[in-house]
C-alpha cells in the first residue's frame, strides 16, 4: 500500500499543488480515527475469551 500511496500523493501534488495535497492528507489522517471512535471498541473494557473459562475448569479439576 505504501508505494500506491506515494504515487497517489505525488500525482495529487502535481495536479493540485503541495499545499492542497498536504491539507487533504492532514484531514484524511485526522478523520482516520473516526471508525474507532464510532465502533463498540471504544466502550470495551476487556476481551472476553473462552481461555479464561477453560483455565478455571482445569484448575478446579486438578484439586
Amino acid at each position: 500500500m505504501l508505494p500506491l500511496g506515494s504515487l497517489l500523493g505525488g500525482a495529487l501534488a502535481s495536479v493540485f499543488g503541495l499545499r492542497a495535497t498536504l491539507t487533504v492528507d492532514g484531514i484524511g489522517v485526522a478523520l482516520s480515527i473516526l471508525p474507532l471512535l464510532l465502533s463498540p471498541l471504544r466502550t470495551m473494557r476487556a476481551q472476553n475469551s473462552g481461555t479464561d473459562k477453560q483455565n478455571q475448569e482445569t484448575s478446579l479439576g486438578s484439586h
